[in-house]
């Protein structure tokens, strides 16, 4: 299921990644459709894979929240027309995400059968995300990043019986070889979201600047014919 997750939602976080530090944004009514339309791939696909609605409503959520914040930290002409009218309000009727991201994080700590979708939170966090800790310079966020890695560690299928023919004489190496696979799996779990976020990170890299040059070639365009 978060092989699932990360296929529907690995599009559209690769591609807001880097907007706080992207040259040459177009305009708000741009950017509200062309992420209009990777948020409806997104639905497109996490339907195809079986996600559930509500799983996706709360990864939409997170994406939101997180796209909104990039755009907030932005140099660019429309940053306060955006902050005027959030994605957040046009898709959840509301202009409290900041707060809202971690209190729907909380109830996914909460319910093991979600993880999946506690992995989406993990990444935005892992990319940047910083919602109400911001106004503390991030201050005790490093704290909830930690308890998720925990928690996406436990979350992780233990696999620690073994086998009779591999059982050890010595009680102490039975111990040590039926923890050691818990530890190394989880940590696996959690290095793999960490490579995934610095993977979508540099991934955006180019796919970022091909979509902003698309966008700019077409708002210099239109302006030309325009001056015509």
């Amino acid at each position: 299921m978060i092989d699932k997750m990360y296929w529907a939602c690995g599009e559209v976080l690769s591609a807001s990644a880097q907007f706080a530090e992207a040259p040459n944004l177009p305009s708000p009514d741009i950017m509200k459709r062309r992420i209009a339309t990777l948020l409806e791939d997104m639905e497109r696909k996490a339907t195809e894979l079986g996600i559930q609605k509500r799983d996706l409503d709360d990864a939409k959520y997170a994406i939101v929240a997180f796209i909104d914040e990039q755009l907030f930290r932005a140099r660019w002409a429309g940053r306060q027309e955006w902050m005027l009218e959030p994605l957040q309000l046009l898709y959840f009727n509301e202009n409290t995400a900041g707060e809202g991201f971690f209190e729907r994080l909380d109830a996914l700590e909460r319910d093991p059968a979600r993880v999946h979708v506690l992995e989406v939170y993990y990444l935005c966090l892992a990319l940047g995300f910083q919602g109400k800790y911001a106004v503390r310079g991030g201050d005790g966020l490093g704290a909830v990043t930690d308890r998720i890695v925990g928690i996406l560690a436990r979350a992780t299928p233990r696999g620690d019986t073994l086998s009779p023919h591999d059982a050890p004489a010595d009680t102490r190496g039975m111990r040590a070889r039926r923890e050691t696979p818990v530890l190394v799996v989880g940590g696996i779990v959690v290095a793999v979201a960490i490579l995934v976020a610095v993977t979508l990170k540099i991934a955006l890299s180019s796919a970022t600047s091909d979509a902003t040059a698309r966008i700019t070639t077409s708002t210099q365009a239109a302006n030309a014919g325009t001056k015509k």
